[in-house]
Parts: C-alpha cells; sequence; structure tokens
C-alpha cells in the first residue's frame, strides 16, 4: 500500500509491503549463493557454494518469454547467448528457491 501522510512534511511519502518482499541472498540456508554478470555475448555465473549441484536454468524477457535455456554443470559457469537486445532480463536457476534475478545486458 501507499501511504501520503501530509502531517509528516517532506518525508511523507511512506511504502509499506502487507507481506514479505523476500530476504537478501544468504539469508536462507537452502539459497543459492551465486554472481552472475553479462560480458561480450556471455552471461557468467560463480557458485559460492561447497556442495555445487549442476543444475539448469533459462533466461527469460521481462514479459516471460523464454530467450535461452542452459545447463550449469561447473560452479563457473560461462553462457553464450544468441544475439539478443540490450535490456532488463530474468535469470533464472532451477534450484535457487529465491526466485529469478534481474540482469542487465548491455549490447
Amino acid at each position: 500500500t501507499f501511504t501520503n501522510d501530509t502531517a509528516f512534511g517532506e518525508d511523507r511519502f511512506v511504502i509499506h509491503f502487507e507481506s514479505g518482499v523476500g530476504l537478501p541472498e544468504g539469508m536462507l540456508a537452502e539459497a543459492n549463493s551465486y554472481d552472475a554478470f553479462y560480458s561480450r555475448g556471455t552471461i557468467n555465473l560463480i557458485f559460492q557454494e561447497d556442495n555445487f549441484t549442476p543444475t539448469s536454468g533459462g533466461l527469460y524477457t521481462l514479459q516471460g518469454k523464454l530467450v535461452n535455456q542452459f545447463e550449469v554443470n561447473d560452479a563457473n559457469t560461462s553462457i553464450t547467448l544468441p544475439e539478443i537486445a540490450t535490456g532488463i532480463y530474468l535469470l533464472s536457476i532451477d534450484n535457487d528457491i529465491n526466485g529469478a534475478r534481474k540482469i542487465y545486458i548491455n549490447k
């Protein structure tokens, strides 16, 4: 919900979340801990887990269209992308209970 409380002067705009909006990575024991970045036509994934388990994932547009599906067989994995437009995409790793992450791709 959004509250505009004029009693608080210039700091009157307050955003309230009625339910949890997620926890930072590492706060859930089952959550994946990994970094993802785009460079020179590839998405690079670096997992920090001691007990890395191979998985799969996908890259999606913000509208939910699958752009690329891939396998992650190593803790340090590079995924070559097809021609893709500059923009913000969702990166989903199948066994990540935190859900998809946003990744910015700049060509």
